[in-house]
């Protein structure tokens, strides 16, 4: 589904105003998603 399909499905402010596809989320060892990797792209794991 792309943005435009979320009209009238979500509230206006929900709805994000730009996105960036990524191939795979980065990890930690147990799993869990490091959100301050996607936050700053240029840090490394």
């Amino acid at each position: 589904m792309n943005i435009s399909g979320l009209d009238g499905k979500l509230a206006p402010y929900k709805i994000p105003k730009l996105y960036e596809k990524v191939d795979a989320l980065p990890r930690n060892a147990t799993g869990k998603i490091l959100k301050q990797v996607l936050r700053n792209p240029k840090q490394e794991v």
